[in-house]
């Protein structure tokens, strides 16, 4: 998944693009953190984007550990969104590919086991979705993510740690906040459900350090 946002040097490309996905469950995100972490500190390519679906299993039904995989995503950096149901799967997703094109960050989805195991009539009038990415301001000047290029020098290693993580919170915090009238429609959903479109604390942001 992370090679898929690299361009490779002196190729022709076929494609603008190539969005990443990645699929595993909580045991699964421990074994790939080494790579999860640089593709997050790299960036993304801005033209693609990488998206996580995590499958968490809590109350191991099938899994040797209880998983709550946001503990480990957030230290790495990586923002989580929770969908609560198969049409959030979807929306949020797209959400999500906009986000990691605008703030450069790879993007998880935390997937459960009772939404994973469920079945599920999506109505294709919710998945009209239109995911944007405002405009921000960083330190006086207009923001535009570039991709971090891999190159084995301390001083550039260090920037490409600690440059993005501020204007990519933004970033991607500004990319949910844009979609608040598109959210939920009717009923409220229950206190146990996750509301999404809320900018996540501090340990769950988008931060490439």
């Amino acid at each position: 998944m992370w090679g898929s946002q690299i361009d490779l040097p002196a190729a022709p490309a076929k494609y603008d693009g190539v969005t990443g996905f990645w699929y595993g469950k909580g045991p699964g995100v421990d074994r790939a953190t080494d790579a999860l972490r640089h593709a997050n500190m790299y960036g993304v390519n801005r033209r693609g984007g990488a998206v996580l679906l995590v499958g968490d299993d809590p109350a191991s039904k099938s899994s040797t550990v209880p998983a709550v995989s946001e503990r480990s995503l957030a230290a790495l950096g990586i923002p989580v969104l929770f969908p609560r149901n198969a049409t959030e799967i979807v929306t949020l997703g797209l959400h999500a590919i906009e986000m990691s094109r605008a703030s450069g960050c790879v993007v998880a989805l935390k997937i459960v086991a009772d939404v994973a195991d469920g079945a599920w009539v999506v109505d294709s009038k919710d998945l009209q979705v239109n995911p944007i990415a405002p405009a921000i301001d960083w330190n006086g000047n207009p923001y535009a993510y570039t991709q971090s290029p891999i190159v084995l020098r301390p001083a550039m290693i260090v920037g490409a740690e600690a440059e993005p993580g501020g204007p990519a919170d933004r970033a991607g915090a500004r990319v949910l906040r844009a979609q608040r009238p598109q959210r939920h429609r009717g009923r409220r959903p229950r206190r146990q459900s996750s509301d999404w479109s809320r900018r996540a604390p501090a340990s769950t942001r988008c931060a490439r350090r």
